[in-house]
């Protein structure tokens, strides 16, 4: 076959075939594919498919991520004009691994959002199912936010898309329960992209954790455990597991970005626990542990922000998404935030709580202690002393003269206050 003017080499080709080209080269290369076909038929004829499914309209390139019971391929999704797409195919699962598959296709043709990647096309073919999605060519949130080359600015910047398509999600109805860096993709271009909606739920009027569309019972703990909530930690039995759950997760990585990288709990193990199951504990019992941002600029509208999306309980937390996103753009426009604070009042009835659930025991003596001190705090400041009033006792076969009643004895009664 001729080569044109201006199209690559088969060298060129090949090395794209194999993945061996620079990720600059291989933006440029698979731009000149998709409006050549003579090129992009080369390219095919050069590749060595991985072993996956034939799947109708696409060209496999290469694998980019593996789970349990699928596995996402960057793929050409051959059509009119030819693109890159992502393609996630799912093989030898159980049926509810199928339900949360046809339930996130479902979802992604449901959601119009720039920051939420969209559904293209899905179907089936042997025993697979499969789906091909927007391919985000980026690195995770994580991996964005630890770069020294990006500023704080640049940082929340990003992290307002995020919480914008949250917002998208929440106003049609589906909260993603598994909200994580590793979840969310963020382009060259600083444009961020939710992933992966396999175990999100869908809104019901009551929105209650028994009424809401989900592919999991009452009882049961999905999500990631370092960005998920109490109420998702105990598994909806405490309270629903809601869009406000979502906002928890906000909170957490919007923690780690203020923090560089730091986390609201202690992740270690405890003597009688590893560290996932200590940390599961605490994630229900304790409140997180709010950083000091005076080194940042405006540091305590950031503090405040964090308080209410880490509010132990769902009803204290900021209103929405939406709410978080046009507060870190105010924060960005050196603005004043609108949300405020919880204050000091709710902070030490969740110590007192916390300290009561983690042991009872040691709640009891602290309260016991604690009241001893006001009596005596009582008697010193008020000048409050010990009166013991009483009378001699007589025994009930004698007769007192000044008993009132006539042929009955009088009670000895001792009486003893404050």
């Amino acid at each position: 076959m001729l080569v044109g003017a201006g199209c690559p080499e088969s060298t060129r080709l090949a090395e794209y075939a194999r993945g061996d080209l620079a990720s600059d080269v291989t933006a440029a290369l698979e731009a000149h594919l998709a409006d050549c076909p003579d090129c992009l038929k080369r390219c095919m004829d050069l590749g060595q498919r991985p072993l996956v499914p034939d799947i109708p309209g696409c060209h496999v390139v290469k694998e980019i991520g593996r789970g349990r019971f699928g596995v996402v391929y960057k793929a050409w999704w051959l059509g009119d004009r030819p693109q890159i797409v992502a393609l996630k195919v799912l093989s030898c699962a159980n049926e509810m691994e199928e339900s949360r598959f046809q339930r996130e296709i479902a979802v992604l043709k449901k959601i119009e959002s720039p920051g939420i990647v969209k559904c293209l096309a899905s179907g089936v073919t042997g025993n697979a199912r499969y789906y091909v999605m927007d391919y985000v060519d980026g690195v995770h949130l994580d991996e964005y936010a630890a770069s020294p080359d990006v500023n704080l600015n640049e940082k929340l910047g990003v992290f307002q898309q995020v919480c914008r398509a949250v917002a998208d999600a929440h106003a049609r109805g589906v909260i993603h329960r598994d909200l994580k860096p590793r979840n969310i993709l963020v382009e060259a271009a600083n444009q961020a992209h939710i992933l992966d909606f396999g175990i999100c739920a869908l809104e019901t009027p009551d929105w209650s954790s028994w009424g809401c569309e989900t592919i999991t019972r009452t009882g049961d703990v999905v999500g990631t455990l370092k960005y998920m909530s109490p109420e998702q930690a105990w598994g909806g039995v405490a309270g629903p597991v809601d869009e406000r759950s979502d906002l928890w997760a906000l909170g957490v990585m919007l923690y780690e970005i203020v923090t560089n990288g730091q986390y609201p709990y202690a992740t270690g193990s405890t003597p009688d626990k590893p560290a996932h199951e200590a940390l599961l504990e605490r994630i229900r019992k304790e409140l997180p542990r709010l950083p000091r941002l005076d080194a940042l600029p405006r540091g305590r509208d950031l503090e405040v922000l964090l308080e209410r999306c880490l509010a132990w309980e769902p009803d204290r937390r900021i209103e929405s998404a939406a709410i978080l996103a046009k507060d870190l753009e105010r924060y960005n426009q050196g603005l004043r935030i609108k949300t405020r604070p919880l204050g000091l009042p709710y902070r030490l009835e969740r110590l007192a709580v916390g300290a009561a659930t983690r042991s009872r025991w040691a709640f009891s003596l602290s309260f016991v202690a604690m009241l001893g001190l006001m009596l005596w705090l009582a008697t010193y400041f008020f000048n409050v002393g010990w009166h013991v009033t009483g009378r001699a006792y007589q025994d009930p076969g004698t007769v007192s003269a000044a008993s009132p009643v006539s042929g009955r004895a009088a009670d000895g009664i001792v009486i003893v206050g404050v």
